[in-house]
């Protein structure tokens, strides 16, 4: 994990933003974006409290920090309480387009957050955090599927969400 960039990042993060960065820039994975239901895309983010039960788990092993937990300065919980309604909400046309574009860049922020977090709490020449306790649970299987798969495919459904809600307002479902 001395070395920069740390092996995770090329063998589990940087292949999943090349995924998604490809999809972007595509013509024919910005048609497939476009198609998405944006109820199913919201609704993924109930993932985020597994996500974050698992956490506080690893944080009471003493394998992350707590500051990477909901009692510490991870509030990514919210979006997973609140995706389901948020769908409900959108799929029954209760919730307008602002206002799935403000949840979605909610959401964004806080996935930001606790991203932040664990990146500089990570063991890496990069640490600025949690030196006492440094973020070694999500380089171990199977907690490495939550920076691999869980964090990339959560972070597109929020850009796909915004494709979608800020390209075509009008015909957006």
């Amino acid at each position: 994990m001395d070395a920069l960039p740390p092996r995770l990042a090329l063998g589990a993060l940087f292949p999943a933003l090349a995924v998604i960065l490809a999809i972007v820039i595509s013509p024919q994975g910005r048609r497939w974006m476009a198609r998405l239901p944006l109820a199913d895309l919201a609704a993924i983010s109930v993932v985020r409290i597994g996500v974050e039960i698992g956490l506080y788990g690893l944080a009471a092993a003493h394998l992350v920090p707590e500051l990477m937990t909901f009692s510490g300065r991870n509030f990514d919980v919210l979006s997973g309480l609140t995706a389901p309604v948020v769908a409900s909400l959108w799929r029954n046309k209760r919730l307008g387009r602002g206002g799935l574009i403000a949840w979605n860049i909610a959401a964004l922020v806080l996935l930001g957050i606790i991203v932040t977090l664990a990146l500089l709490s990570a063991p890496t020449p990069l640490q600025r955090l949690a030196f006492e306790q440094p973020n070694v649970g999500v380089l171990r299987f199977p907690f490495v599927w939550l920076p691999a798969f869980i964090v990339p495919v959560v972070l597109f459904s929020h850009i796909a969400s915004l494709y979608q809600l800020l390209r075509q307002p009008a015909l957006a479902t």
